[in-house]
């Protein structure tokens, strides 16, 4: 599934692209700034639907080549590149510098030439008014103007010509000034090219250029945000906290006390935390202010000794969460008085990331118990593995949870991602009716699902990613202070697909009626089996042995034989996972016959189901 769109600029500050870009694309893609390390080294290829290179400035003199200083691994990105294209990917080039790397890599196609017409010697903003091609963009969007305005950047404007006779390729002019051609498109296989000659995001577009902008993405056939969907919703200055009885909340606000200054605030490492213990006399009137600069000002922490109204909190229901959390306990331990794992819970309606909040500021973040749990409606900036963010509008379950693991527990730390994957999926699947609802694991915490033969909205691949876990952890006091976060997609269908949707189908095709599951079910039902697996794990004396037949069980790569780009693409069959939680494989030779056992460890690989194929992580 290609979920990210990425951003490569030298030198340009790309916050006003960034906003242009998430205000089109959220909810579908996940929009992620680059370097040239990154564009020329990372595996990039097989999870990104556009890339947009910006050039620095449009100097036709620049020097842009040379400093790429291309080498043997760089005609490698070359092949990779071609590649990305043919099977469908996108490059949307802005500028000189975009056309060149453009050439340099597709040079067996490109042989047109990338001039700039002189606008005016004094004025650094201009007003262009371009042509549009009609008869073309009507292809891909149901309302073009004849003409646009467009702000322009500098006292000139970059434009294509020699469009003809290009390796049998059809050059469409997409716009023009004066009839010089300033954004072109053309196909390469599958894949689609624009090349614009000046920086279409420049300035504050108004309603008409980014009506214009969303139609030119719409030639790669992209999901985009309705217009009149556009919000991007405001960060919540106020967190909410209860527990499942009073008495844990005092404990925990005896051991902040003497952190807190004379104002109740916390001041931890990346943010301030107020502390309001009187939730009866607190009105929720900053989260509805646009103009608080939310990372200036202390985030309150509502304490409630009983729960939160439901008018505070409309779309999380600590109630049902907490009956929830008390059935599943009395389903897993009888009663489970001795249970932690959500019993504090914190609630933000819109936060960057759970995870981040909690993993940069550790001075609060060392105060909190084993089993406290952050969960939000929705995130902004939710972290994935590497530099990836999960995409979580409405409808997905997000939230991180505290644990204190000890450094001379005999049960490794590496395979704790590995249960909270596993009691992602057992929540489900262990519960009675549920057991075909097809959730599966990918090597190392991502949660997939099969998709079902009568899901004609799904086409290839039949498997599809609705979830991840990721793990930070802090050496501290001899113990592993860890903070685990998973997003699962519970009933939104962006960008892939949902649990509750697989139910529906599966209901329509069996003649079931399962029920569909709310978050603070689900949230409840994953925290207690991620914590009846964690004790498990920790006193069975076999770590995550007892574990792997389950695991297995539930994971995609029994038998699979893959590529490792890690070992020169050498062939190999999947084996398992070994003692320190490394996947193990065997590469195989020309007769098919197994050899060398190698290992790979999680945290810096990646594995490409759709291609068979073990990548660098990005």
């Amino acid at each position: 599934m290609k979920t990210k769109v990425l951003v490569y600029s030298s030198n340009i500050t790309l916050n006003h692209h960034s906003s242009i870009l998430n205000s089109i694309f959220k909810t579908y893609y996940d929009v992620i700034q680059i370097d040239l390390n990154n564009l020329l080294n990372d595996p990039w290829f097989d999870t990104t639907s556009c890339l947009i290179f910006l050039s620095s400035n449009n100097n036709n003199n620049s020097n842009y080549s040379n400093n790429l200083n291309y080498n043997q691994k760089n005609v490698q990105f070359g092949r990779n590149f071609k590649n990305y294209l043919k099977f469908g990917g996108n490059y949307f080039g802005i500028g000189f510098e975009a056309h060149q790397f453009l050439q340099k890599n597709l040079s067996s196609y490109d042989n047109f030439n990338y001039k700039n017409l002189i606008l005016n010697d004094h004025n650094d903003r201009i007003e262009l008014p371009l042509i549009l091609n009609r008869k073309f963009l009507l292809n891909y969007s149901p309302s073009v103007p004849n003409q646009i305005k467009i702000s322009c950047d500098n006292h000139m404007i970059g434009y294509f010509d020699n469009l003809i006779n290009n390796h049998n390729i059809i050059v469409n002019s997409i716009s023009t000034y004066n009839d010089y051609s300033t954004i072109i498109q053309y196909d390469i296989d599958k894949g689609k090219i624009l090349l614009c000659g000046f920086d279409p995001f420049f300035n504050n577009i108004q309603i008409e250029q980014n009506h214009f902008i969303r139609s030119l993405f719409s030639i790669f056939g992209l999901n985009l945000v309705k217009q009149n969907e556009i919000l991007i919703p405001n960060l919540s200055c106020t967190l909410h906290l209860t527990s499942i009885r009073p008495a844990l909340t005092n404990i925990w606000l005896n051991n902040i006390n003497p952190l807190m200054d004379s104002d109740n605030i916390l001041r931890a490492s990346n943010d301030s935390f107020k502390i309001i213990e009187n939730s009866n006399s607190f009105h929720n009137i900053q989260d509805l202010n646009i103009n608080v600069d939310y990372n200036n000002i202390p985030k309150s922490i509502v304490i409630y000794h009983d729960q939160p109204p439901p008018s505070v909190t409309p779309f999380f229901s600590f109630e049902d969460y907490l009956n929830h959390l008390s059935k599943e306990r009395n389903i897993e331990n009888g009663g489970g008085n001795n249970m932690e794992f959500g019993s504090i819970i914190l609630y933000g309606e819109v936060v960057s990331s759970t995870q981040t909040l909690l993993d940069k500021n550790f001075n609060f973040t060392k105060n909190l118990p084993t089993g406290f749990v952050f969960v939000a409606t929705q995130q902004i900036q939710g972290r994935g593995r590497g530099s990836n963010s999960w995409i979580s509008p409405p409808g997905c379950l997000q939230f991180s949870i505290i644990l204190r693991h000890p450094s001379n527990s005999t049960s490794p730390v590496v395979f704790i991602q590995y249960l909270l994957s596993l009691a992602v999926v057992e929540a489900v699947r262990t519960k009675k009716g549920y057991e075909d609802i097809s959730l599966r694991l990918k090597w190392p915490n991502d949660i997939y699902v099969e998709s079902l033969p009568s899901d004609k909205s799904v086409t290839s691949p039949k498997i599809i990613k609705i979830g991840g876990v990721i793990i930070n952890s802090q050496y501290t006091q001899n113990e592993f202070l860890l903070i685990a976060g998973c997003g699962v997609n519970v009933s939104n269908l962006a960008p892939t697909t949902a649990i509750n949707h697989i139910i529906s189908l599966y209901n329509r095709v069996n003649d079931t009626q399962l029920e569909e599951f709310s978050q603070e079910q689900l949230l409840a039902s994953i925290l207690v089996k991620f914590e009846s697996f964690y004790n498990d794990f920790c006193s069975n004396g076999h770590g995550f042995e007892p574990f792997l037949n389950i695991y297995y069980k539930r994971w995609l790569h029994t038998d699979q034989v893959v590529n490792l780009e890690t070992h020169d693409n050498q062939k190999a069959r999947i084996i398992g996972i070994n003692e320190f939680g490394y996947l193990k494989a065997s590469t195989i030779n020309d007769d098919d016959n197994l050899e060398e056992i190698v290992t790979l460890e999680p945290g810096g690989n990646s594995f490409d189901m759709m291609k068979g194929m073990i990548t660098r992580k990005l």
